[in-house]
């Protein structure tokens, strides 16, 4: 296995960093099963998502770019590459999901999660599957149902677009982008999302789930 330290080392920043660690006071909390009707300005008005957006993705294209096979590798030495670059993954979308403000609480990393299937998958298959998973949490009002949705359509249009042999490089990202929803099941936690308060509140607002 050889490793490109020069693409590695910012991957392993970009995918690693908490978000939590940057949600300040002009942060708050809501959970996903409370009305969001109003409310969604102040969800994409946050310039959290955006970064998460973009770091995702970056550090996905890097993460993938950093590591190649080693001559003559053989046996279970030829599944290296993709097992490291794998653990990286699921260990940044566990990073994102477990350090959260709220008690009691999960984060959940929409974004991202979307720019790690789309810095990750291939442009086609990334477009439709975050397209099929804006779709479905907002057609069943369960915002929740992103992640496992997500994680099926990128295995599936992987498939469908470049055939078989290409699922085994999406199983990362897929691991990845399941993880918030599982790991909140797993812990009997409410997910939350982070909304921006407005200047204009003038008092600081008590946590909102």
């Amino acid at each position: 296995m050889i490793i490109d330290w020069s693409y590695f080392g910012p991957a392993l920043f970009l995918l690693l960093l908490p978000i939590g660690l940057l949600h300040g006071k002009r942060t708050r909390h809501r959970g996903l099963t409370r009305d969001w009707s109003g409310q969604w300005s102040l969800y994409f008005t946050h310039p959290h998502h955006l970064f998460d957006l973009l770091r995702g993705a970056g550090g996905a294209w890097l993460l993938a770019h950093s590591i190649e096979l080693a001559p003559g590798a053989s046996g279970l030495m030829r599944f290296a590459p993709l097992t490291t670059q794998g653990g990286v993954l699921v260990l940044g979308a566990l990073a994102q999901s477990l350090f959260c403000r709220e008690p009691d609480s999960c984060h959940a990393p929409f974004t991202y999660i979307a720019g790690v299937v789309a810095g990750w998958a291939p442009p086609l298959t990334a477009a439709f599957a975050i397209i099929l998973a804006v779709v479905s949490a907002l057609g069943t009002r369960l915002a929740p149902a992103a992640f496992p949705v997500i994680a099926v359509a990128t295995l599936a249009l992987g498939a469908l677009f470049h055939g078989k042999v290409y699922l085994l490089k999406l199983i990362p990202v897929s691991l990845a982008a399941i993880v918030p929803w599982m790991i909140a099941l797993l812990l009997s936690r409410e997910l939350v999302t982070t909304q921006r308060i407005p200047k204009a509140s003038g008092r600081p607002h008590a946590p909102l789930r």
